[in-house]
């Protein structure tokens, strides 16, 4: 059993899809004023849970972690990152 802030942990849940993914496009600017290329990243979002308990009394609907992470993504995708 290890600690993360404070709470005992006992179990880590991982929640991850191949949908919950996101792309962004950036270019870094470099302290001479140069610049690279505009370019792209995919992303893919796994989400672990530490629980310190897995009494099923205490379990929330799966399917609603997985919604907010796919809007989450949804809101994060084909942005510009601006340095």
């Amino acid at each position: 059993m290890s600690t993360v802030s404070g709470w005992k942990v006992s179990h880590r849940l991982a929640i991850g899809k191949d949908a919950h993914k996101f792309s962004v496009a950036h270019m870094t600017v470099f302290p001479d004023g140069t610049k690279e290329s505009l370019h792209g990243h995919n992303y893919y979002v796994t989400l672990a849970l530490d629980l310190a308990d897995i009494r099923l009394e205490h379990f929330i609907d799966f399917s609603v972690i997985k919604s907010a992470v796919a809007a989450q993504c949804r809101e994060w995708d084909e942005r510009l990152l601006i340095p």
